[in-house]
């Protein structure tokens, strides 16, 4: 992620109520606009995370994914925690198979 991302995530972990908003307002953003597209394409096969979120952004990825899981969208706890390197996310039962 980027400093400014990771400064603010810094900020709302530490009690900053406007950091806290910047990132919820960001979530509900992304969650937004996710959302639409599996409706304009009835559904996705993947939802690919790439940059400082692919790559370190577990909390993100687990607000984000939140409550997409009737669409086939399950992340799996454990295998969100990784950080630095490409890999699967998700459950074995998600919509994509793995």
């Amino acid at each position: 992620m980027s400093n400014d991302l990771r400064d603010i995530e810094e900020a709302a972990a530490g009690g900053n109520e406007r950091a806290r908003l910047a990132i919820d307002t960001f979530v509900e953003s992304v969650r937004h606009y996710i959302g639409a597209y599996l409706a304009a394409m009835n559904g996705a096969d993947v939802i690919v995370f790439t940059g400082g979120i692919g790559e370190n952004g577990a909390a993100m990825r687990k607000d984000i994914c939140r409550g997409f899981e009737y669409c086939g969208i399950e992340l799996d706890p454990k295998r969100n925690e990784v950080r630095g390197q490409e890999a699967t996310v998700s459950t074995d039962a998600s919509a994509s198979g793995s």
